[in-house]
Protein backbone atom coordinates (compact mmCIF):
# COMPACT_ATOMS: atom_id res chain seq x y z
CA UNK A 1 0.00 0.00 0.00
CA UNK A 2 1.53 3.21 -0.86
CA UNK A 3 2.32 5.60 1.81
CA UNK A 4 0.66 9.71 1.94
CA UNK A 5 2.50 12.12 1.29
CA UNK A 6 1.62 15.61 1.43
CA UNK A 7 2.13 19.12 -0.59
CA UNK A 8 4.82 17.31 -3.28
CA UNK A 9 7.22 15.90 -0.38
CA UNK A 10 7.80 12.36 -0.65
CA UNK A 11 7.89 10.43 3.06
CA UNK A 12 12.17 9.78 3.15
CA UNK A 13 12.61 13.58 1.49
CA UNK A 14 13.30 16.01 4.72
CA UNK A 15 10.25 18.77 4.46
CA UNK A 16 12.48 21.24 6.37
CA UNK A 17 16.69 22.05 6.46
CA UNK A 18 18.32 20.49 8.98
CA UNK A 19 20.10 23.00 10.07
CA UNK A 20 18.17 26.61 10.07
CA UNK A 21 21.47 28.29 9.79
CA UNK A 22 22.66 26.37 6.20
CA UNK A 23 23.04 28.37 3.21
CA UNK A 24 19.63 26.47 1.74
CA UNK A 25 17.32 28.08 4.57
CA UNK A 26 19.14 31.54 4.33
CA UNK A 27 18.47 30.95 0.09
CA UNK A 28 14.56 30.06 0.31
CA UNK A 29 13.62 32.42 2.80
CA UNK A 30 15.60 35.22 0.85
CA UNK A 31 13.64 33.90 -2.15
CA UNK A 32 10.01 33.69 -0.59
CA UNK A 33 10.58 37.13 0.79
CA UNK A 34 11.57 39.01 -2.33
CA UNK A 35 8.51 36.83 -3.87
CA UNK A 36 5.70 37.95 -1.44
CA UNK A 37 6.95 41.38 -1.70
CA UNK A 38 6.83 41.42 -5.43
CA UNK A 39 3.23 40.60 -5.20
CA UNK A 40 2.20 42.94 -2.79
CA UNK A 41 3.62 45.79 -4.92
CA UNK A 42 1.98 44.07 -8.15
CA UNK A 43 -1.02 44.78 -5.54
CA UNK A 44 -0.47 48.20 -4.50
CA UNK A 45 -0.01 49.22 -8.25
CA UNK A 46 -3.02 47.85 -9.48
CA UNK A 47 -5.07 49.03 -6.92
CA UNK A 48 -3.42 52.61 -7.51
CA UNK A 49 -4.44 51.85 -11.19
CA UNK A 50 -7.91 51.61 -10.12
CA UNK A 51 -8.15 54.65 -8.10
CA UNK A 52 -7.19 56.60 -10.81
CA UNK A 53 -10.42 56.39 -12.44
CA UNK A 54 -12.39 57.94 -9.49
CA UNK A 55 -9.83 60.85 -8.75
CA UNK A 56 -11.60 64.11 -9.48
CA UNK A 57 -8.68 66.46 -9.66
CA UNK A 58 -5.61 66.59 -11.97
CA UNK A 59 -3.48 66.91 -8.59
CA UNK A 60 -5.21 63.76 -7.37
CA UNK A 61 -4.43 62.21 -10.68
CA UNK A 62 -0.51 63.13 -10.51
CA UNK A 63 -0.17 61.56 -7.22
CA UNK A 64 -1.77 58.31 -7.68
CA UNK A 65 0.20 57.76 -10.63
CA UNK A 66 3.37 58.90 -8.75
CA UNK A 67 2.79 56.30 -6.15
CA UNK A 68 2.12 53.75 -8.80
CA UNK A 69 5.28 54.14 -10.87
CA UNK A 70 6.88 53.92 -7.55
CA UNK A 71 5.25 50.29 -6.39
CA UNK A 72 5.91 48.94 -10.36
CA UNK A 73 9.79 50.39 -9.80
CA UNK A 74 9.60 48.14 -6.20
CA UNK A 75 8.15 45.39 -7.84
CA UNK A 76 11.11 45.52 -10.22
CA UNK A 77 13.50 45.72 -7.33
CA UNK A 78 11.90 42.87 -6.20
CA UNK A 79 11.61 40.59 -9.00
CA UNK A 80 15.68 41.16 -9.31
CA UNK A 81 16.15 40.07 -5.98
CA UNK A 82 14.90 36.59 -6.31
CA UNK A 83 17.57 35.72 -8.46
CA UNK A 84 19.90 37.79 -6.07
CA UNK A 85 18.59 35.63 -3.37
CA UNK A 86 19.61 32.41 -4.93
CA UNK A 87 22.89 33.95 -6.05
CA UNK A 88 23.59 34.91 -2.66
CA UNK A 89 23.06 31.97 -0.70
CA UNK A 90 25.10 29.68 -3.93
CA UNK A 91 27.67 31.81 -3.09
CA UNK A 92 27.68 30.93 0.40
CA UNK A 93 27.32 27.44 0.17
CA UNK A 94 30.63 27.45 -2.26
CA UNK A 95 32.96 29.16 0.51
CA UNK A 96 31.47 26.94 3.24
CA UNK A 97 32.28 23.70 1.05
CA UNK A 98 35.46 24.68 0.00
CA UNK A 99 36.71 24.70 3.71
CA UNK A 100 38.31 22.14 5.36
CA UNK A 101 35.44 20.09 7.59
CA UNK A 102 37.55 19.55 10.57
CA UNK A 103 38.10 22.43 12.30
CA UNK A 104 42.08 21.98 13.60
CA UNK A 105 42.62 21.95 9.38
CA UNK A 106 41.01 25.67 9.46
CA UNK A 107 42.82 28.49 9.32
CA UNK A 108 42.49 32.06 9.53
CA UNK A 109 41.73 33.08 6.06
CA UNK A 110 39.37 30.06 5.81
CA UNK A 111 37.00 31.74 8.64
CA UNK A 112 37.87 35.29 7.30
CA UNK A 113 36.27 34.15 3.61
CA UNK A 114 33.42 32.69 5.36
CA UNK A 115 32.69 35.80 7.29
CA UNK A 116 32.95 37.73 4.70
CA UNK A 117 30.63 35.58 2.73
CA UNK A 118 28.35 35.46 5.10
CA UNK A 119 28.05 39.30 5.24
CA UNK A 120 27.45 39.36 1.91
CA UNK A 121 24.60 36.82 2.05
CA UNK A 122 23.13 39.12 4.36
CA UNK A 123 22.77 41.50 2.33
CA UNK A 124 20.91 40.70 -0.16
CA UNK A 125 18.16 39.12 1.98
CA UNK A 126 18.52 42.93 4.04
CA UNK A 127 17.88 44.63 0.52
CA UNK A 128 14.82 42.81 0.06
CA UNK A 129 13.76 43.43 3.67
CA UNK A 130 14.54 47.50 3.01
CA UNK A 131 12.36 47.30 -0.56
CA UNK A 132 9.27 45.37 1.07
CA UNK A 133 9.54 48.31 4.02
CA UNK A 134 8.71 50.66 1.44
CA UNK A 135 6.05 49.22 -0.20
CA UNK A 136 4.65 49.11 3.37
CA UNK A 137 5.26 53.04 3.22
CA UNK A 138 3.76 53.27 -0.34
CA UNK A 139 0.77 51.45 1.27
CA UNK A 140 0.29 53.95 3.94
CA UNK A 141 0.24 56.88 1.64
CA UNK A 142 -2.23 55.20 -1.08
CA UNK A 143 -4.82 54.42 1.39
CA UNK A 144 -7.17 57.14 1.43
CA UNK A 145 -6.47 58.12 -2.35
CA UNK A 146 -7.35 55.14 -3.92
CA UNK A 147 -11.47 54.80 -3.03
CA UNK A 148 -13.19 52.21 -0.50
CA UNK A 149 -12.60 49.78 -3.55
CA UNK A 150 -8.99 50.08 -3.10
CA UNK A 151 -8.81 49.13 0.64
CA UNK A 152 -8.76 45.01 0.54
CA UNK A 153 -5.81 45.09 -2.08
CA UNK A 154 -4.08 47.47 -0.40
CA UNK A 155 -4.22 46.31 2.99
CA UNK A 156 -3.36 42.43 1.59
CA UNK A 157 -0.32 44.11 -0.32
CA UNK A 158 0.90 45.44 3.18
CA UNK A 159 0.37 41.88 4.60
CA UNK A 160 2.44 40.22 1.79
CA UNK A 161 5.18 43.70 2.16
CA UNK A 162 5.67 42.75 5.97
CA UNK A 163 5.82 38.93 5.54
CA UNK A 164 8.75 39.98 3.01
CA UNK A 165 10.13 42.36 5.92
CA UNK A 166 10.14 39.45 8.42
CA UNK A 167 11.46 36.77 5.46
CA UNK A 168 14.50 38.78 4.58
CA UNK A 169 15.31 40.09 8.24
CA UNK A 170 15.22 36.15 9.52
CA UNK A 171 17.16 35.37 6.33
CA UNK A 172 19.53 37.99 7.28
CA UNK A 173 19.96 36.85 11.24
CA UNK A 174 20.38 33.25 9.77
CA UNK A 175 23.33 34.22 7.85
CA UNK A 176 25.09 36.10 10.13
CA UNK A 177 24.50 34.13 13.41
CA UNK A 178 28.28 32.64 13.05
CA UNK A 179 29.40 36.33 12.87
CA UNK A 180 30.95 37.58 16.21
CA UNK A 181 30.34 41.61 16.60
CA UNK A 182 33.91 41.80 18.33
CA UNK A 183 35.79 40.40 15.77
CA UNK A 184 33.13 41.63 12.69
CA UNK A 185 31.88 45.14 13.24
CA UNK A 186 30.12 44.88 10.51
CA UNK A 187 27.78 42.11 11.39
CA UNK A 188 27.08 44.43 14.74
CA UNK A 189 25.74 46.87 12.15
CA UNK A 190 24.02 44.93 10.15
CA UNK A 191 21.97 43.25 12.89
CA UNK A 192 21.17 47.19 14.54
CA UNK A 193 19.86 47.89 11.16
CA UNK A 194 17.75 44.93 10.54
CA UNK A 195 15.74 45.00 14.13
CA UNK A 196 15.23 48.69 13.02
CA UNK A 197 13.83 47.68 9.77
CA UNK A 198 11.66 45.35 11.73
CA UNK A 199 10.38 47.28 14.18
CA UNK A 200 9.45 50.37 12.00
CA UNK A 201 7.93 48.00 9.75
CA UNK A 202 5.72 46.87 12.40
CA UNK A 203 4.58 50.41 13.22
CA UNK A 204 3.67 51.14 9.52
CA UNK A 205 1.75 48.04 8.97
CA UNK A 206 -0.26 48.49 12.62
CA UNK A 207 -1.29 51.90 10.73
CA UNK A 208 -2.43 50.29 7.81
CA UNK A 209 -4.24 47.73 9.28
CA UNK A 210 -6.00 49.55 12.18
CA UNK A 211 -7.02 51.84 8.87
CA UNK A 212 -8.45 49.25 6.70
CA UNK A 213 -10.61 47.51 9.80
CA UNK A 214 -11.92 50.47 10.41
CA UNK A 215 -13.66 50.12 6.52
CA UNK A 216 -14.24 46.42 6.59
CA UNK A 217 -16.78 44.86 8.20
Amino acid sequence: MPQPYHYGFEPDEPEVPSNPLDSETILSAGIAAAASGAMGAMLLADACYLGLEKCRSAKAEEKLRALRGRAQAAWRDLIALVDRNERAGTGLDDTVYDAPEDEADRTPRDDEDEMRARLFASEVPMRTAGACHQVLHLSLKALGRCGVDGIEPIGTAAALAYSGVVGGVLAARCALAPVQDETVPEGRIARERAERLLRESEALRSQIMDRVRRHIP
